[in-house]
């Protein structure tokens, strides 16, 4: 194939082969333009190659590699690709993850590529590093999807015989181990993606096929905060939202994912320091880092119900709950009045002995409030109070049924931010 001219283009270099074909680097004479052409080589492979050209022919997007033309080389179809320079994603993972402002801006942009599929009635079925690439310009990060050999859309005819899937194992989702895919299965890889992109492995690793099938199964896995230092906390949040088992509980596409990113890493922050004499120290001194590491795993909540945060009930202590707090009303909506409170805005009190501060969130109401001392405030909050204390409060929005009683430890060895999924009001 080197050096052969194939209609307006002369073949290059070989880039590499995957399960369907080869893939080599070319450039149009007139043109001048560079660009990958992917040739089919196993032939039982052909009507998966022509869905492959289809759903991806009718794609414009900055993050998806885009799709020339069709070719036929001896006899065998063959499309030619945009050619995306640098590395795939998984040589900048690693063995250790990214830096986490790296990891947030590339996943942004994968997430909205998804999101354009999604908007199309398209599934990916193949997210993974190695399926992306990305490299740092003076214009900041460039990223484009590629491979769309195993997509589907409402026009795919059935390709995979039954009892078959097809994927990448470390990916798939517990119901494409039966065969069964939809939006949600990309979310779930999204998910396992960025999980891997902040620590440097999945979620669920194992050497045999059956033991990680089985953690996939249970959708069980140790938090990404929790295997790296300097994973962002409200990425335990994302995560888990696209980690949950059953696919109804997840992100329903790519853009409920996008929506979330964009509000954590967007919206403003309001902050309260409480009174020191409101607030009540909770014993951890004596665990010592193990039992503060061991509790962090064992009380971690499942990917199945919703991310409540609750104190270890043996430490469960004093926590601050005055009295008087107005009742929330989730039949009428909307915050409650304020009332009357001692709160300190602003800096930290010089009377705490032992400062610290958490964040809490609501994301998919966008008028979300908490209560906290008998008053009402727009969310996202940031608490500021005296390090191994434990703080009560509401939280509820307009059109939504309130949380109540949600309980959360301002400490450095927990969680700095927690994030609340408030349900819709019935009628």
């Amino acid at each position: 194939m080197l050096n052969r001219q194939i209609g307006p283009y002369r073949i290059e270099a070989f880039i590499g082969a995957g399960g369907m074909g080869q893939v080599y680097r070319a450039r149009h004479q007139a043109l001048n333009r560079t660009v990958a052409i992917k040739r089919l080589t196993v032939m039982d492979y052909a009507d998966r190659f022509a869905n492959e050209a289809r759903v991806h022919a009718g794609l414009q997007h900055p993050n998806i590699a885009g799709l020339y033309e069709l070719l036929d080389i001896d006899g065998r179809p063959a499309i030619a690709l945009e050619f995306v320079p640098g590395p795939t994603l998984d040589q900048h993972i690693g063995e250790r993850g990214m830096m986490p402002d790296d990891a947030v801006q590339v996943f942004r942009k994968v997430v909205e590529a998804v999101k354009y599929l999604h908007g199309k009635g398209i599934v990916h079925r193949d997210i993974k590093p190695h399926n992306i690439k990305a490299r740092w310009t003076d214009e900041g990060w460039k990223v484009k999807l590629l491979d769309f050999g195993i997509a589907k859309d409402r026009q795919s005819p059935k390709l995979t015989s039954t009892g078959l899937v097809v994927g990448t194992l470390d990916y798939l989702a517990p119901e494409q181990l039966g065969g069964r895919t939809s939006l949600q299965t990309d979310v779930w890889a999204l998910g396992v993606l960025f999980y891997e992109m902040l620590t440097g492995h999945p979620p669920f690793q194992s050497e045999n096929a059956l033991e990680l099938y089985n953690q996939i199964s249970r959708a069980i896995y140790a938090p990404a905060s929790a295997m790296s230092p300097t994973a962002p906390p409200w990425a335990d949040t994302v995560i888990a939202s696209c980690l949950k088992k059953k696919p109804a509980s997840r992100y329903q596409t790519a853009a409920g994912l996008a929506d979330a990113l964009t509000a954590y890493v967007t919206a403003p922050h309001r902050t309260i320091s409480l009174q020191p004499d409101l607030m009540r120290r909770i014993g951890f001194g004596s665990l010592g880092l193990a039992g503060v590491l061991i509790l962090g795993v064992l009380f971690w909540p499942s990917s199945e119900p919703d991310v409540t945060p609750d104190p270890p009930p043996e430490h469960s202590g004093t926590v601050l709950r005055p009295d008087g707090i107005p009742p929330l009303n989730s039949s009428e909506g909307g915050p409650v009045q304020p009332a009357e409170g001692n709160q300190v805005f602003g800096t930290l009190s010089p009377t705490f002995n032992d400062p610290d501060s958490v964040t809490i969130r609501v994301l998919n109401a966008p008028e979300a409030y908490i209560v906290l001392q008998g008053r009402s405030y727009q969310l996202p909050f940031t608490i500021r109070g005296e390090r191994g204390s434990t703080v009560a409060f509401d939280v509820g929005a307009p059109g939504y049924e309130s949380k109540r009683d949600l309980q959360v430890t301002i400490a450095s060895y927990r969680r700095k931010e927690y994030a609340f999924p408030l349900q819709k009001t019935r009628r």
